[in-house]
């Protein structure tokens, strides 16, 4: 019986059976700037690079390490995107972390006063059919959370 239990953990151990990323972006209009943090499983991020790239990429026990910074800013350019009034809006990389599991990958862009923020995050769509990417938006008084799935990709905030 152990045998079986053990052979179950080594086949299913890492696996997850849920796909879903977590991204938080708060305004802070004193510096003008709004600060995102986006959370994945690093196992699922690793399958997107990997695709996107035709060679198997695997992270290091350290997520801090820069080696695959260069291939996570391209394909994030084109799967996670943001537009203020209705002009995107330039996103830098500063870093990322994480244990176990979790990639977090933080993020800032430029944002003066706006009405209106649209979300494109359609991350890991390409690899997960029932992929859904949760936002959190905040500024000031105003918090309100959307749910991008593979059918509806974009999500809109409109702040008071």
């Amino acid at each position: 019986m152990n045998i079986l239990w053990v052979a179950c953990w080594l086949i299913f151990g890492n696996w997850h059976p849920v796909h879903v990323s977590v991204c938080e972006v708060a305004h802070n209009e004193r510096e003008h700037t709004l600060e995102i943090s986006l959370k994945v499983f690093v196992d699922d991020m690793a399958q997107a690079l990997t695709e996107r790239t035709g060679q198997e990429i695997a992270f290091s026990d350290d997520l801090t390490d820069s080696v695959h910074d260069s291939l996570i800013v391209a394909y994030l350019a084109d799967h996670f995107t943001i537009s203020l009034d209705g002009k995107p809006v330039l996103i830098s990389m500063l870093g990322k972390d994480g244990k176990g599991e979790d990639l977090w990958i933080y993020m800032t862009a430029p944002a003066g006063a706006f009405h209106r923020m649209t979300v494109r995050q359609d991350v890991l769509f390409d690899e997960f059919a029932d992929q859904q990417n949760f936002i959190h938006f905040r500024r000031g008084n105003y918090k309100h959370s959307a749910t991008c799935t593979v059918p509806s990709p974009v999500a809109e905030f409109i702040p008071n």
